[in-house]
């Protein structure tokens, strides 16, 4: 479960909650571009405070027993380029391993990712390292992988657009490829979305998904 938030006490009182449930893992936010999280100093605006991520970092390492991991981007802007010491510092403090998106928080999801940045964090750093950004089919995810040789990478936005990019990323890299799927095989995804949207009360928009998918 990924967290996010700026209050040392708060992250940890929730912490204390979420104890109580059986989640695997926990990550805290430290890339968000969203405008009200950075007016509220979380998400991508911590990158400007390294001491406070180093804070925030130690109080969920502390209370749990299980994986502790951050999300970062390459820095804030880019005239603060930082992620080597936000990386370097979230290890220090005893996380498991963590995620970098390849822009800026500035950026937002505009301009191209930074392999080599990402590649400087995982050469810098001795915990596993999940590449992010622009990975959108298997060509992309075995550039990531190959430039920056990051351990993992992590899909986003485009799973939106493709349930099935996961399936279709790993028979890539194993020398494969998925056929494509028939009218019935969408039909079928399409309405096990909607079930799994109604059992669990999702506020999304069926229409925009559906859209996205089919195009």
């Amino acid at each position: 479960i990924q967290l996010i938030g700026n209050d040392p006490n708060a992250l940890a009182q929730a912490m204390d909650i979420l104890e109580s449930y059986q989640y695997d893992a926990y990550d805290l936010n430290l890339g968000w571009p969203d405008s009200d999280a950075l007016q509220e100093h979380s998400g991508g605006a911590l990158l400007t405070t390294p001491e406070l991520v180093a804070l925030l970092t130690r109080t969920m390492v502390n209370a749990t027993n299980k994986a502790v991991s951050a999300k970062i981007r390459i820095g804030f802007d880019n005239y603060s380029i930082n992620a080597l010491e936000i990386a370097m510092l979230i290890e220090q403090e005893g996380a498991d391993f963590l995620t970098i998106h390849g822009r800026t928080v500035e950026a937002g999801y505009a301009g191209q990712v930074n392999l080599d940045i990402i590649k400087a964090v995982k050469d810098a750093v001795t915990i596993p390292v999940i590449g992010n950004g622009d990975i959108v089919d298997g060509p992309s995810a075995d550039r990531m992988f190959k430039r920056t040789q990051c351990d993992l990478v992590m899909i986003g936005r485009a799973a939106m657009k493709n349930p099935r990019i996961f399936s279709e990323i790993n028979a890539f890299l194993q020398g494969d490829h998925l056929p494509p799927l028939s009218r019935a095989e969408h039909k079928k995804i399409i309405a096990d979305y909607r079930l799994l949207s109604k059992k669990t009360n999702s506020k999304a928009s069926l229409a925009s998904s559906f859209f996205k998918y089919k195009t």
